[in-house]
């Protein structure tokens, strides 16, 4: 078959072609670089192809040429390719933009820094957390055996059990009878999440599925998702500040950002402030004691600003919970009141950016902390457990011990 036949547009592609996280990131980027160059799509996507040894890789930049060939916009293309929904909306809003090749690039970036947060956070927990979980199947299947023996053991001496005694024996007793389907719920519940992790194209999008899960979801969002937001709080806050250098209204640039977020908690959050703009609701502007456009213009560096942004925030929080006022949960209130009192839209997108630093900044540090911490304090919790679990054990058996001493 000749290079010309091979080229011909055909049928539209409905397949999941981009679904696979490397391949999206690879075909991106080459969609970007393509947009920087000012090279058109369709024949630079299919000289690209030509290079690509890689089936799937070849098979995905053709899809997407023949989508644009036949009359498709960029975004609706990557969409009938297979490339999750968030990125048909991340391509609307760079090309309302005009910076179609810099916000790709930009949210290539951020894709990537998510799985390489999420890979150091399992690299991480993994060896605490098989730790934990072999030893809670050793101690269940140990106190399933020898808990219903000391329980007779104390009935037949009439001994008096301590409490806390009595609330492990019972423990033990009712791990015998149901014990093998509690491990059960439990490792399948760790399977999934770790495998949702690993495979996941929208790793943000785990935190708040975990978070739906009643009682303990948001302790296994805690370790999945805590600092992923904040990641993608830093690519927000990227994508806005790119929008504001195009003269993009300000209630709008909220808009456009909102669909292009993994997490709903920040998709939320986006529409809150774009709706509240739009209605010439700006509550920061008379709850804040004083100047603070004046008061934060007093700032020598960027920490003081950030330090000051914080503190105005905590003041703006405090009244939100009087009143019940949902919870912003990407940009805080002293940031829109620096945002809306802007005296252009450059400066607007220099803070921006500088929250997006520290956005990025403050995830590193947190994934820091949880890889030193997480192996220790996971022992020291094994350890603790067991200990207590054998002293109240014993503690009957040393203190009848002792009275017929």
């Amino acid at each position: 078959m000749s290079s010309s036949e091979q080229h011909q547009p055909g049928p539209a592609v409905r397949g999941r072609l981009l679904a696979t996280p490397d391949l999206l990131d690879a075909v991106l980027a080459q969609v970007a670089s393509l947009v920087e160059a000012g090279e058109p799509l369709v024949p630079g996507l299919r000289e690209v192809a030509d290079e690509q040894s890689d089936r799937s890789h070849r098979a995905a930049l053709l899809a997407v040429a023949g989508q644009l060939e036949l009359g498709e916009d960029l975004s609706s293309a990557l969409h009938h390719c297979g490339a999750p929904g968030i990125v048909p909306a991340v391509v609307e809003a760079a090309q309302r933009s005009g910076r179609v090749g810099e916000i790709l690039q930009s949210y290539v970036q951020h894709r990537r820094q998510l799985v390489q947060m999420q890979r150091r956070l399992i690299g991480s927990l993994a060896y605490p957390l098989i730790l934990f979980l072999l030893t809670a199947i050793l101690g269940t299947v140990l106190l399933g055996i020898f808990a219903p023996q000391f329980d007779s053991m104390y009935r037949s001496f009439g001994t008096e059990l301590p409490l806390t005694t009595h609330w492990l024996l019972s423990a033990g007793l009712f791990m015998r009878e149901y014990g093998i389907f509690i491990l059960a719920v439990v490792l399948a519940v760790v399977l999934f999440v770790a495998l949702y992790s690993v495979f996941s194209s929208q790793p943000a999008e785990l935190e708040s599925f975990l978070q739906k899960i009643p009682r303990i979801g948001w302790v296994l969002a805690l370790f999945s998702g805590w600092n992923l937001r904040l990641a993608e709080q830093a690519w927000l806050s990227r994508l806005l500040a790119s929008l504001l250098r195009c003269d993009v209204p300000l209630p709008e640039a909220f808009d456009l950002a909102a669909p292009a977020a993994q997490n709903r908690f920040n998709r939320q959050a986006c529409r809150q402030v774009a709706e509240e703009l739009r209605q010439g609701e700006h509550p920061w502007r008379e709850e804040f004691s004083g100047d603070v456009q004046q008061h934060l213009a007093t700032a020598a560096t960027p920490e003081e600003l950030a330090e000051m942004l914080e503190e105005e925030a905590g003041e703006l929080r405090q009244i939100n919970r009087q009143r019940r006022r949902p919870r912003r949960s990407v940009f805080s209130s002293g940031l829109l009141q620096y945002l809306y009192g802007a005296a252009t839209a450059g400066e607007a997108a220099d803070m921006l950016d500088l929250q997006a630093d520290l956005f990025d900044s403050r995830a590193v540090y947190r994934v820091g902390i949880v890889q030193v911490l997480a192996e220790p304090l996971l022992v020291v919790l094994i350890g603790t457990g067991i200990g207590v679990s054998i002293i109240l054990l014993l503690s009957p058996l040393i203190r009848l011990t002792s009275s017929l001493m």
